[in-house]
């Protein structure tokens, strides 16, 4: 906001003249924590639905499973069947829904290749080559990165389709590389004497660690020696008319509480460890090794640590002559305007006119 009116310039006799320049800081940090709170509360009510339409699935099909009598052929079909038969009989709603997933899908599959291309152009491919390339070439480039990686993708669907649920498949790879990118950032805040070599290591040997889990266990889960029964089910209350294979029981799953796990004996101790814990898992191995490596390397010299980046409740373990005091310049509220200058901003307004 502005002290100065454009009108009484000939009337001016001052100096100087100040403008106050009003920053709504407290605007923009309650903007940023109302966009925060609004994700919360987007990703608490989409959470909610999903498990509010798990239990509907299952309170409509619990009596006649169609996994059972060979309707679909895997637990992940059984939402597209659940809205094609309830949602049959209006016209053009079932396709409005297949629609919306087929878009979903590909929306994410766009954004994720566009996402890859770029990182591995920007940190990988550019500074290797002999020569900066221009604009155009580098939009060729990414443009066949995404090429290959949509080819690699599509081929990994016929893999995805032998690893069970979609859920399950995605958890399971997301936990191989998660509890790896929060040992990284843990590490470097709370351990003074993390180097880059114990980063470097423990990285790797968790990663390692976890993909020898997931994929034994994945292989596991693909020869039938390990999997989720899931919850109690039968076909005792399906229609008549209905054809139905042959079954040694109606009632199929678990019938208490909790999740059973069904595991052959010849399946190792360390293949039946839950995929819910594999970012624990590697966050552990990861520290551990990570630990190790930068002891008997030598560790971090704390003379030359800054202490902003450890956290808080920690910098009492770094010297007390490394800390550094920084002056953040202040904010600017007032700027000066001088007499010359509102003569010439006036003359060049009475020359225009």
């Amino acid at each position: 906001m502005c002290a100065i009116s454009i009108e009484p310039f000939s009337r001016v006799s001052k100096k100087l003249i100040f403008c106050k320049v009003a920053f709504p800081l407290e605007g923009v940090l309650a903007l940023k924590l109302l966009v925060s709170c609004a994700m919360v509360l987007g990703l608490i009510v989409l959470k909610s639905l999903s498990t509010l339409i798990g239990l509907v699935i299952y309170t409509k099909y619990r009596d006649c499973d169609p996994v059972e009598t060979k309707v679909i052929q895997k637990v992940g079909q059984i939402l597209p069947y659940f809205v094609m038969d309830v949602a049959g009989i209006y016209r053009g709603l079932t396709g409005l829904f297949l629609s919306g997933v087929v878009s979903t899908a590909l929306s994410t599959m766009s954004t994720s290749l566009n996402s890859v291309a770029a990182t591995l152009f920007e940190d990988y491919i550019k500074p290797l080559l002999p020569w900066k390339p221009n604009d155009k070439q580098s939009n060729f480039i990414m443009k066949t990165i995404v090429i290959v990686a949509g080819i690699i993708s599509s081929a990994l669907v016929f893999v995805v389709a032998k690893m069970g649920t979609i859920m399950q498949t995605a958890v399971t790879l997301n936990g191989v590389t998660s509890g790896i990118t929060l040992f990284i950032f843990s590490f470097g805040m709370f351990i003074p004497w993390a180097n880059a070599k114990g980063a470097i290591a423990g990285s790797v040997a968790g990663l390692l660690a976890v993909s020898w889990i997931a994929l034994g266990g994945q292989i596991a889960a693909a020869r039938g020696d390990f999997g989720f029964p899931g919850k109690e089910t039968t076909v005792e209350h399906c229609p008549a008319n209905m054809t139905l294979p042959e079954f040694n029981s109606t009632r199929f799953g678990n019938p208490g509480y909790g999740t059973q796990v069904f595991v052959a004996e010849s399946v190792p101790l360390l293949y039946r460890i839950s995929y819910l814990y594999f970012p624990t898992v590697g966050l552990l191995v990861s520290m551990i090794v990570g630990l190790t490596v930068s002891i008997v390397t030598g560790g971090q010299d704390l003379a030359e640590l800054d202490p902003e980046l450890i956290v808080p409740q920690l910098r009492w373990l770094v010297p007390h002559s490394n800390k550094k005091t920084t002056t953040k310049a202040p904010i600017e509220l007032y700027h000066k305007i001088n007499t010359n200058e509102i003569n010439t901003v006036k003359l060049k307004h009475n020359t225009e006119i």
